[in-house]
């Protein structure tokens, strides 16, 4: 447990002293050992023996992660079916929820379903395993607009010199549903 009299770590050994680890940044949450080396007596008067506690020496924890999900562009009602990612930083894989399945829901692991218009907010979670801690989980919301109206209104054949004027009007459209605009035509040839 120490050096004799005079007796002093430099005038009493040759080598350097080192110590090692089996653990490296890749080993699994666990206890490792830490063992010296490289010390020789130059008088036979010390042996060198590995303390009791270096055996466990080294603790490796869990580590913690982070996710990382880029903002989701806005879109519209009626918007095809569209595919999300995040990583975490443990490089585990993340899962997706919708939170607010009445305005999208997913399909499968990483595909989005707009249901109608208004907010949508996808969670991204990743439960941690043996090595990694659970990451902070991380919310991302983006805009549902309505569908876009139609503005022109197709051919419509009329006999020669009939004048077809039909007004329309759409205005404060809600719901995000297909709005079904309905035209009368009537001919009357003594007009």
């Amino acid at each position: 447990t120490g050096f004799l009299g005079s007796d002093s770590l430099a005038a009493s050994t040759t080598g350097t002293l080192s110590f090692t680890s089996p653990a490296t940044q890749f080993s699994n949450v666990g206890s490792y050992p830490i063992n010296g080396s490289g010390l020789t007596a130059n008088n036979g008067n010390y042996t060198f023996v590995q303390a009791a506690g270096n055996a466990t020496a080294l603790t490796i924890t869990t580590a913690s992660q982070t996710i990382n999900f880029a903002q989701l562009a806005d879109k519209s009602f009626g918007d095809p079916d569209f595919m999300i990612s995040a990583t975490a930083t443990s490089g585990l894989t993340v899962t997706f929820t919708s939170l607010t399945p009445a305005k999208c829901t997913m399909v499968g692991l990483d595909t989005v379903h707009i249901m109608t218009s208004g907010q949508c907010t996808i969670q991204a979670t990743q439960g941690g395993d043996s090595n990694y801690n659970v990451a902070p989980v991380v919310n991302n919301s983006f805009a549902i607009g309505f569908c876009p109206v139609l503005s022109t209104l197709p051919d419509i054949n009329t006999p020669s010199g009939v004048d077809l004027n039909i007004p329309v009007t759409i205005s404060n459209v809600t719901g995000g549903g297909i709005i079904a605009v309905q035209f009368v035509y009537t001919y009357d040839p003594t007009k």
